[in-house]
């Protein structure tokens, strides 16, 4: 198998000892995001979440929702998805308690 552009294998024996080198390039070139995914993955997120809150069905698969998170860790926007996702988390716990305590 050909390993990805930004890894780098390299075998070396020794005392009869295979070891495995594997170096992971992370200045790997990233292109922009399309006009408009940002909203869309944030949206999407933010539905999957209330949908787990109210255990109503969820439109999109854990792998389609993981990799819109990890497309906006890679363009550099972690920050925008723990903070959107932790308000959205946050409104309904508290949607949650407030129902409870009634």
């Amino acid at each position: 198998k050909i390993p990805n552009k930004g890894m780098i294998i390299s075998n070396t024996k020794s005392n009869n000892v295979k070891k495995i080198n594997i170096k992971l390039n992370m200045n790997k070139k990233r292109g922009n995001l399309p006009t408009g995914y940002r909203e869309d993955a944030l949206d999407k997120l933010n539905a999957a979440i209330v949908a787990i809150h109210k255990q109503d069905h969820i439109n999109l698969s854990f792998e389609e929702l993981y990799k819109y998170v990890e497309n906006m860790v890679d363009h550099k926007l972690s920050k925008i998805v723990y903070d959107t996702l932790y308000q959205q988390c946050k409104v309904q716990i508290k949607l949650k308690l407030d129902y409870i305590l009634e």
